[in-house]
C-alpha cells in the first residue's frame, strides 16, 4: 500500500464521518426540542361556564389541527388541545369557541390565535347579555387559552346596573339608575 492509497481511504472515511456527524447533530437540534414540545406550537383551552351548562358547542379551526378533540367532561366545562400541524412546528392556530348558555340567551363567541410570529390572541363577541365572557391566553409556543362565562351580578355589588343599557329611553335609565344607586 502506497501513501497515495492511504491518503485516499482516509479521505472516504473522513468524509462519511463528517457526513454522519452533520446527519447526528441535525437530527439532534430538530428531534430533541419536538421530543421535549418545545418547537410544536399548542393552546391548551378551558372554557367554563359559572352560569348554566355549555350546549351546542362548537369549537372550530381554521388553521391548526387538534392534539386533543373538544370534549365537555362536565356540561359547564370544555376543553381541548390544539396545535400547529407543521412537521417542525412554528405554524399558526386560529379557530373560535362557540356555545349557548341559556335559552333565549345570545351565544358566547370566542376567537383565539397562537401566530407562528407576533403575540397570541384572544377576542369575546361585544353584545348585550345578562351574562359577560372573558378570555385570556397566555404568550409562547405552548399557550393556555382561558374562557369564563360569568353572571353580570358577579361585577359589581348591582347587578342590575350592568343590564340598563339593554333598555331604551334615557330618562327613564337615568332615574333608575338614582334609584339603584349605579
Amino acid at each position: 500500500m502506497n501513501k497515495k492509497d492511504i491518503v485516499e481511504i482516509m479521505s472516504k472515511k473522513t468524509m462519511k464521518l463528517a457526513l454522519l456527524s452533520g446527519v447526528f447533530v441535525g437530527m439532534m437540534v430538530v428531534l430533541v426540542p419536538m421530543i421535549i414540545e418545545e418547537v410544536d406550537a399548542r393552546i391548551n383551552a378551558k372554557a367554563t361556564s359559572l352560569i348554566g351548562p355549555f350546549s351546542n358547542v362548537k369549537v372550530e379551526l381554521s388553521r391548526g389541527s387538534f392534539w386533543q378533540s373538544p370534549s365537555q367532561p362536565s356540561p359547564n366545562v370544555v376543553t381541548w388541545v390544539t396545535w400547529g400541524g407543521c412537521p417542525f412546528g412554528f405554524c399558526t392556530e386560529i379557530g373560535r369557541f362557540t356555545a349557548n348558555v341559556g335559552p333565549g340567551l345570545p351565544e358566547v363567541f370566542v376567537t383565539f390565535a397562537n401566530p407562528s410570529s407576533g403575540p397570541n390572541s384572544c377576542s369575546v363577541s361585544d353584545h348585550i347579555a345578562p351574562y359577560r365572557t372573558t378570555c385570556h391566553i397566555t404568550q409562547g409556543n405552548s399557550a393556555s387559552l382561558t374562557i369564563i362565562v360569568t353572571p353580570r351580578v358577579l361585577e359589581n355589588n348591582n347587578g342590575q346596573c350592568d343590564i340598563l343599557s339593554q333598555f331604551g329611553g334615557i330618562e327613564q335609565t337615568e332615574i333608575i339608575r338614582e334609584k339603584l344607586r349605579c
